[in-house]
């Protein structure tokens, strides 16, 4: 048996290779060892394997993982479900590594707590308890009825690691990067679940394989990305350099402030950094918020500080310019 899938695999490749490039659109529903069964856009046939477009970007199919293949068209690539992706990490930076996935199309993040009714009682329970184990978080949601991509994400050092994996089977990936550079953060979150960019030279010549676009900023996604511990974050993931600039002329100064007019109040230093962190977080929340505000708006300007009271404490401040 094994021969001849083998053999048919090796056929169907043969059979791809020789058809000549189309002009027109051509879709196919493929499924895939691994459990995925998706309607992509074949864009090009390789050596080993058919470059397709799919709602979320692209994906490369090699030969060896279609286990069947079937004609398609425009309507059932639309009418499909979208990519579900469950993220886990640690409670500090899980809204940063969701943040990663947010902008992309079509596709839907999971959690431990799933209010989409995605995922049972039963199975949120289960991953919960897995936390960050990959291996029992594949275990945990392996009989949901829908393919889904699990994905951990931690920080090493001063990078963004995501390790994922498929619910359905046992395709795994690794990538990572700088914390600091958001495109890169956001392009190994997309590797992570098999999204690839296309070439630099597409991208340039706005073919039909441009880089897919991620969603715009819109005031739920600043609710969700002000939680972000970096100044500005809502502003830098669309671009608004401006934004991110202010946010960081903001927090960094309100920071050393709230440090100097806590510092009577702690006790210990270990008391006081823990104080500083605080004041930090609290000033890039606001920050976020109001600044991401500004980005989706685009009017006015904003000053965030944080300001001693007159009891001794602090208390976070923000001015709108007109």
């Amino acid at each position: 048996m094994r021969s001849r899938s083998i053999l048919a695999v090796v056929a169907l490749g043969a059979a791809l290779w020789a058809q000549p490039a189309r002009a027109a659109e051509e879709y196919r529903t493929f499924t895939l060892n691994d459990g995925r069964v998706i309607v992509a856009e074949v864009l090009e046939t390789k050596a080993t394997g058919l470059q397709v477009k799919i709602p979320q970007g692209e994906i490369f199919i090699p030969f060896d993982q279609l286990a069947g293949m079937e004609e398609a068209d425009v309507d059932h690539y639309r009418a499909q479900d979208d990519v579900y992706v469950y993220v886990a990490a640690d409670a500090t930076f899980r809204a940063g590594f969701v943040a990663a996935f947010d902008g992309l199309k079509h596709l839907k993040v999971l959690g431990p707590d799933d209010p989409g009714g995605v995922l049972t009682p039963d199975e949120q329970q289960a991953a919960a308890r897995c936390d960050v184990d990959l291996d029992c978080l594949t275990k945990a949601l392996h009989d949901n009825p829908r393919w889904m991509w699990i994905v951990v994400g931690k920080m090493a050092g001063t990078d963004a690691v995501f390790d994922g994996a498929l619910s359905t089977g046992p395709t795994r990936t690794h990538t990572s990067a700088p914390r600091v550079d958001l495109d890169a953060v956001n392009a190994a979150a997309e590797k992570a679940i098999q999204i690839n960019p296309p070439p630099p030279a597409a991208v340039a010549t706005g073919s039909p394989r441009a880089k897919h676009a991620r969603a715009p900023l819109t005031r739920s996604r600043v609710d969700a990305l002000r939680f972000v511990p970096l100044p500005g974050y809502p502003s830098l993931v669309v671009g608004d350099t401006g934004g991110f600039g202010l946010a960081l002329g903001a927090v960094i100064p309100a920071t050393a402030l709230w440090i100097g007019a806590t510092g009577k109040t702690t006790q210990s230093p270990v008391g006081q950094i823990a104080l500083g962190l605080g004041g930090y977080y609290a000033a890039t929340v606001v920050a976020n918020e109001v600044l991401g505000m500004r980005t989706l708006k685009h009017q006015g300007g904003t000053a965030v500080g944080v300001v001693p009271t007159a009891k001794g404490g602090a208390s976070v401040q923000v001015t709108f310019l007109r």
